[in-house]
């Protein structure tokens, strides 16, 4: 008897006959490798390194802060630490990072076969708010899919600015040297407006809102879109969870959903 190893989306598509014709098929999980001297991702069919994209072993479903998330990839720890990290970089082209266009068809067949696998039970998708264009790109595909009847790309809310969220920081319950590393880290953040990605992950937990909802309910077509409805909220990737939970919890506090759900296109570790 003959072995043929394929990926399980070809394993799906082949015939029943085929299959029962004399072969064994082995269904393998598909990862990524990573190129540190070139600063390349290349899509790899034959392990699940790095990040799984795998349709058999995709979506995963987890919780952050109280919230149902729901992640087409899996990220996963490496030895070298960067935890499947180049691959979002190389897709948001930022960090020096690139990834060959066939290599993003590879992912793009991946992404659709995982999100056809997903229940189709939400009303309206909101995305996050993001200085790069791979959130919009992931909401356009995949409402192409679960085929929302509204969707917010609009910011529904704004962060708030630095100064904001550091006199909202619960410093009483840091350690001086936990104090030492919130400063310094915040002192890198070169935008007017908070952002979480210079801050140490287990630190951010410290840091309770970033979200200014001060005109959140001037809208009321955006009320209609999100009072008792189900709601995915999309963001491209989880670090801590802090910046896509506090902005769960602020649409909690101006609106009335049926449901709120995490979708992201990476998931956390």
């Amino acid at each position: 008897m003959k072995n043929k190893i394929m990926n399980f989306r070809d394993y799906c598509n082949k015939k029943q006959s085929d299959i029962e014709n004399d072969t064994t098929f082995i269904i393998t999980t598909e990862g990524v490798n990573i190129d540190t001297t070139n600063k390349c991702v290349y899509v790899d069919l034959t392990h699940e390194n790095n990040v799984d994209t795998s349709v058999a072993m995709n979506p995963t479903y987890s919780n952050i802060d109280g919230y149902d998330v729901v992640s087409i990839f899996k990220r996963k720890h490496n030895d070298d630490k960067s935890d499947g990290n180049p691959l979002v970089y190389a897709l948001k082209n930022i960090k020096g990072w690139k990834i060959d266009k066939k290599d993003i068809i590879k992912l793009l067949h991946q992404f659709v076969d995982i999100s056809n696998k997903i229940d189709s039970k939400y009303d309206t998708i909101i995305s996050i708010p993001s200085s790069n264009d791979l959130n919009n790109k992931f909401l356009y595909r995949l409402n192409r899919i679960i085929k929302c009847d509204d969707k917010i790309t609009d910011h529904l809310f704004s962060k708030m600015y630095v100064d904001e969220v550091v006199e909202n920081i619960d410093y009483p319950s840091m350690t001086s040297d936990e104090i030492s590393i919130m400063d310094a880290a915040i002192r890198k953040i070169k935008d007017k407006h908070f952002t979480f990605k210079s801050i140490p992950v287990d630190l951010r937990k410290y840091i309770k809102n970033i979200w200014d909802d001060s005109f959140s309910c001037s809208d009321l077509g955006v009320a209609d879109k999100i009072n008792d409805k189900n709601i995915l909220i999309l963001d491209d990737t989880i670090a801590s969870g802090q910046t896509i939970s506090t902005f769960c919890d602020t649409i909690l506090k101006n609106y009335a959903p049926k449901s709120v759900t995490i979708i992201t296109l990476f998931s956390a570790l």
